[in-house]
């Protein structure tokens, strides 16, 4: 990552309020992107409507008819209170896609409900 990337990130995350989660990069009818991960793991999901496929970078990791739902699971502390959530695609038995964990659940719930606009999946809490 070139110096003046790595100091748009970094400004970037600042004014987010910290440094991870899941944000939307771009958000149109044909295609969405999510960005998650931290400041130096972080990871692009693509959701091309047009081919109907979720990509990382150029690599296909799924069909959008081989997923069964969008899942947001609370993420707990030692102590038992939800500390974030996780969002993952649901492909079967022990196979899930996981996408990226946000502290903040109203990020969780709109990134969820975004994703299931341009599959048609639907949304489960778990």
């Amino acid at each position: 990552m070139s110096a003046p990337a790595l100091f748009t990130r970094l400004w970037n995350l600042l004014q987010q309020g910290g440094a991870g989660g899941l944000h939307i990069r771009l958000d149109s009818p044909a295609r969405l992107v999510i960005e998650s991960g931290w400041l130096w793991t972080t990871r692009t999901h693509t959701f091309d409507a047009a081919r109907r496929v979720v990509l990382r970078g150029d690599r296909v990791l799924a069909r959008f008819e081989q997923l069964h739902s969008v899942d947001v699971r609370a993420l707990h502390d030692d102590s038992g209170h939800v500390s974030g959530y996780a969002i993952a695609l649901h492909r079967g038995w022990f196979d899930n896609l996981h996408l990226g964990s946000t502290p903040d659940d109203a990020e969780a719930s709109i990134v969820a409900a975004r994703i299931s606009t341009i599959t048609g999946l639907k949304v489960l809490a778990l």
